[in-house]
């Protein structure tokens, strides 16, 4: 009887200990793990920002391939979610929510875990000489119950893995990605002038340089203002024959004179990618926003128009002439 009084005994002296160690344990748990990958910073960026890319690196996705996913808010960036729901003990149900996305350094999210409470995590994206050096964290409340503050403890080590994981799973993937960046803009509405005429790809350059001196020689003469980079939409290809219309925006409604056209552009939403580089390698980032409309399911909506933001007679290195490219959608 004795002997079974003393371990009573220690067991209660335990289970107090125990106890009061766990009150005295921080009720914050902290998650950190980073790794620097070869690839530019827009291109990771791109794969967290957009939670369609999860299911692609994410170790829970992986976890349970099987899991019902559904998305919510915006395609990509501040707002965006999804919530998912599981029969895997380590899924579990839960939703995920973008708070904050700050192109293209820095990314918080939310995760309601349900009854398991919510936490937040971010993801910092930090140009290196190699690629991104990218960190990813995650911190959560965990209450006032001291136990669950012992799970607090070995939520780095068992987390954490995961963590590193889902970096390796960027790092693989990030060879396979497409060096251009798509994203989802808005182009605002904008006052224009334009000449729409058929050509063949040998005349687009001459053809572009003899409408724009016209369209720039109508804009003065109408004392207007050019607002901003001349553009060109493609209406049609068909048989090395391009149904080209090339633009200039201006600060004001114009009218209509003779072959050039007065008009206003309206707000769009579109799927664009930043080019850099000589003109003749555009045709690769345009199959590179076509690949990306047709894999996040969107439908088109109007004709491509691509922006030359930089004036080649200004900047005689073309490495960095920028052509802005939008695909308008639904």
């Amino acid at each position: 009887m004795k002997t079974f009084l003393r371990i009573l005994l220690g067991l209660i002296i335990l289970v107090v200990l125990i106890v009061i160690v766990g009150i005295i344990l921080p009720s914050k748990a902290h998650v950190e793990r980073s790794m620097t990958i070869d690839a530019p910073q827009k291109v990771l960026f791109e794969q967290v920002n957009n939670l369609h890319n999860w299911e692609g690196w994410s170790p829970w996705h992986r976890l349970d391939p099987n899991m019902k996913l559904e998305y919510s808010g915006t395609l990509s960036g501040t707002g965006a979610s999804y919530s998912w729901s599981s029969t895997n003990k380590n899924v579990g149900n839960g939703k995920l929510t973008i708070l904050y996305s700050h192109p293209y350094d820095s990314i918080s999210v939310e995760m309601d875990f349900m009854e398991q409470g919510i936490a937040n995590g971010y993801y910092l994206f930090q140009k290196t000489d190699t690629g991104t050096h990218l960190i990813w964290g995650f911190d959560a409340d965990m209450g006032k119950n001291p136990f669950v503050k012992y799970f607090g403890l070995m939520m780095n080590k068992y987390v954490g893995g995961d963590f590193e994981k889902g970096l390796k799973n960027l790092d693989s993937i990030a060879h396979t990605l497409s060096p251009y960046n798509v994203e989802i803009r808005e182009l605002k509405d904008f006052n224009y002038v334009s000449i729409r005429q058929n050509c063949s790809w040998e005349d687009v350059s001459s053809v572009m340089a003899g409408v724009y001196g016209k369209l720039m020689k109508y804009i003065k003469t109408s004392g207007a203002e050019m607002t901003g980079s001349p553009y060109a939409i493609y209406h049609k290809i068909q048989d090395g024959e391009i149904d080209l219309e090339m633009g200039i925006p201006v600060n004001k409604v114009l009218t209509s004179k003779g072959n050039i056209i007065a008009g206003s552009f309206h707000s769009s939403k579109t799927a664009s990618v930043d080019y850099y580089g000589f003109y003749n390698g555009l045709g690769k980032a345009h199959n590179a926003v076509q690949d990306w409309v047709m894999k996040m399911g969107l439908e088109s909506n109007g004709s491509p128009m691509e922006f030359y933001v930089t004036d080649p007679s200004t900047e005689p290195d073309t490495a960095i002439w920028l052509t802005r490219i939008y695909y308008p959608i639904k």
